[in-house]
């Protein structure tokens, strides 16, 4: 996975092997090397990351961010939007980090203190309180109530990959993304000058944390 993340050109020569791994398998025949990837020759032979792509061995990639979820109730398909086969590659990560009990009692009462205190001032000062802040403090609530019964609490985070192996599809290949995500009511925001980072955290499969938080 590590090796065809990087360069795609690989991904035929990887299936060849593993037929063949098989193909000797089912003879009762002894392979002569093991049908993967070394681990010293997973990572790419060059790299270079650039302020709106990142470049690595014989393919270009672009990631994004997640910057915000559908806010009505989806079905299990959400997603497909995103992950359906096209022309170029994608690939998606969800990064999701448990929280301590402690941890989580005070991210859960921060939340629905200021969710409190903001219609609290507005009832004081006489004015409407608005649906939106009215949600926001039931939502804090019920996340309280959850806490106190036993239930957890996690920060996530996700990413989204697309490459391409010509320079001349690029631009082509994330306007389609932006518009699958768009349909799908999912907004995207390019990492700009973090490519490389963003490529780790989207397209490769090696557990990276979530950066710690800032207020």
């Amino acid at each position: 996975m590590l090796r065809t993340a990087f360069d795609p050109h690989s991904a035929r020569m990887l299936a060849e092997r593993r037929a063949s791994a098989n193909a000797a398998a089912v003879r009762g025949q002894e392979l002569a090397a093991e049908p993967g990837v070394a681990v010293g020759l997973a990572g790419p032979v060059a790299a270079e990351s650039a302020r709106a792509h990142y470049s690595h061995d014989g393919a270009l990639s672009v990631t994004y961010w997640v910057a915000e979820w559908p806010r009505n109730k989806v079905y299990s398909t959400a997603l497909a939007p995103l992950l359906g086969e096209g022309e170029h590659r994608r690939a998606f990560s969800l990064h999701v980090e448990p929280l301590t009990p402690r941890a989580a009692e005070r991210e859960v009462m921060r939340e629905r203190t200021a969710r409190h205190v903001a219609v609290s001032m507005r009832h004081k000062s006489g004015q409407i309180v608005p649906e939106h802040e009215k949600q926001a403090l039931h939502r804090a609530e019920a996340q309280d109530a959850e806490r106190a019964a036993g239930h957890g609490l996690v920060r996530f985070s996700a990413y989204v990959t697309v490459t391409v192996t010509d320079a001349a599809d690029l631009e082509d290949a994330c306007s389609a993304l932006e518009a699958d995500a768009s349909g799908a009511r999912i907004e995207l925001q390019r990492l700009w000058f973090a490519q490389d980072i963003g490529f780790a955290c989207g397209a490769l499969p090696v557990g990276m944390g979530l950066p710690k938080k800032r207020w």
